[in-house]
């Protein structure tokens, strides 16, 4: 037997009607109900999550030797299995889509397909409910599961099918990237510019540039009103191609309560953007500020949308959306995509991270650890795990996007971090001095000093970025004294470049160029 401690699925499949045995008449099967994307239960706990939403089951997952035991029913549907009972048998038979099992009260064997496999525990009976193996069951099935030691935590999640290998793409003009002996900084644009595009003072919010050079930066007019402003890198010239929520922003949904709603625009907050290289698309997280709880018996129910992600560039489209009610703010969270195709973004608020297809609800795959008083996460993807590092607590954590399953891969002691970023696999951690690259491994190498950097100023002229007592300074030639003029947000483009957003007095997009590219004929 295996001696560690294997996680085991029950299928429940009777109801507890009236003390009579938790199982159908001979051959009668339960209703198959459409799957979910998760299913979360604790070990001697009778509360599990399925779909993001709670639900008492009749008997605790428990240990039964070295085995999990958990009630059948509940699980069976929320994998959309079928269930039949042979009385005459003591036998059960579960079936979804191709995947079949039969098991026999008291017998250690199961039949899967048409094959005999063993059981480390049999199924059986506790307290009126039938109870079978977990793992065994729910892998038979298809599913990938994943246990928590240290919180008792088993989480259910359908395995990711196999991507066919893409076809060969035709062979890309080779492109020579060079690293500069001088650092530079050139602006984008200055505060002139800046000021006839934006007739408001407003903070930025966010950051990004996509594969073509071009820079998106996202402003908070006010606590529902924002502005996308986007600088062209061929025409060198930007404009505000959005100036506010409008009605395209308005969505319908049902609540988990059941009722119909209308998500309306004036109730939404901006929080980040996200580029997507796989689609090219531009996407927006936002958050409900008018999201709530209802109370129904003894329980909150979660009964409003919290956040939202959009896709706004080359269209405004809602995506997906998160039901966990009350979101007082929602900075300092991520989105990504994997493919293009599967979304995943955090909610600090209430400690979760989510996933979905596009369309419809997100469901909860995993939690954030706040231990060390709060949360301020970037992300990105490499080889198809997600990475997650957190700028309070400077921990890196590694996500398996299939079965929400966590582990801590290092922790940075960067003085006085202020900002991070992430882009194709590689983390960027800036404090007053320097920015650092931290790799998915843990490693944390210095990327480029502050100390020194060619700038012009508003006038074309040369000066030096500085840093005296742990701040970046600006010193022109024609001053005997430093000011200081500190940088906000900033983004890596495709060459390995920094854009950033200078809070300095006048407001700018500056570029530290490091690298130039060179297209070979």
């Amino acid at each position: 037997m295996n001696k560690r401690k294997t996680v085991s699925l029950v299928l429940a499949f009777g109801l507890l009607i009236g003390g009579s045995p938790a199982y159908a008449e001979d051959g009668q099967k339960t209703a198959a109900i459409q799957a979910v994307s998760s299913v979360k239960m604790i070990l001697n706990s009778k509360t599990a999550i399925l779909n993001g939403k709670e639900m008492l089951l009749p008997v605790e997952p428990t240990l039964i030797g070295e085995t999990t035991m958990v009630p059948i029913r509940a699980v069976s549907e929320a994998l959309g299995a079928e269930v039949k009972w042979f009385g005459d048998e003591s036998a059960i038979a579960i079936q979804a889509g191709e995947y079949k099992l039969r098991l026999v009260i008291g017998s250690k064997t199961a039949i899967v397909g048409e094959r005999s496999e063993s059981l480390d525990q049999p199924a059986q009976i506790v307290n009126e409910t039938t109870m079978v193996p977990l793992r065994f069951i729910a892998e038979s099935l298809n599913q990938v599961v994943a246990f928590d030691a240290a919180t008792g935590t088993i989480t259910i999640t359908p395995k990711r099918p196999e991507v066919p290998p893409k076809e060969e793409a035709p062979a890309k003009v080779p492109v020579q990237r060079t690293k500069l002996e001088t650092v530079a900084m050139e602006q984008l644009l200055g505060s002139k510019n800046l000021r006839e595009l934006l007739n408001f003072s407003a903070p930025i919010q966010s950051i990004v540039t996509d594969k073509d050079g071009n820079v998106y930066v996202l402003f908070a007019k006010s606590p529902t009103s924002i502005a996308l402003l986007k600088y062209d890198s061929k025409t060198k010239k930007a404009d505000l191609v959005l100036d506010s929520f409008d009605s395209r922003f308005n969505f319908s949904y049902t609540e988990p309560l059941g009722s119909k709603k209308e998500m309306h625009y004036s109730d939404l907050a901006s929080g980040s953007l996200y580029y997507d290289e796989q689609s090219g698309h531009v996407y927006l997280l936002a958050y409900n500020t008018n999201a709530n709880y209802n109370k129904t018996g003894e329980s909150l129910q979660k009964s409003s949308i919290s956040c939202i992600v959009y896709r706004i560039k080359p269209d405004i489209q809602m995506i997906t959306y998160a039901t966990a009610g009350d979101a007082s703010s929602f900075l300092g969270n991520f989105l990504l995509a994997i493919d293009g195709k599967q979304f995943y973004f955090s909610d600090i608020i209430h400690s979760q991270i989510y996933t979905s297809a596009a369309g419809g609800s997100a469901d909860p795959i995993a939690s954030i650890n706040k231990s060390s008083g709060g949360a301020k996460l970037t992300a990105t993807v490499n080889d198809g795990k997600i990475y997650i590092f957190n700028i309070f607590s400077q921990s890196l954590t590694e996500l398996e996007p299939s079965s929400g399953a966590t582990r801590q891969v290092a922790k940075t002691n960067v003085e006085t971090l202020r900002q991070a970023t992430a882009r194709d696999g590689i983390f960027y951690l800036a404090n007053y001095e320097q920015i650092y690259k931290l790799d998915t491994s843990g490693r944390l190498t210095p990327y480029v000093s502050l100390k020194e950097i060619q700038q012009p100023d508003e006038n074309g002229q040369r000066s030096v970025i500085t840093n005296q007592n742990g701040s970046v300074m600006t010193v022109p030639a024609s001053e005997g004294l430093p000011k200081v003029k500190e940088f906000g947000p900033f983004a890596v483009d495709t060459e390995g470049n920094i854009i950033m957003w200078s809070q300095s007095e006048g407001r700018s997009i500056r570029k530290i160029r490091l690298f130039d590219t060179v297209v070979k004929p």
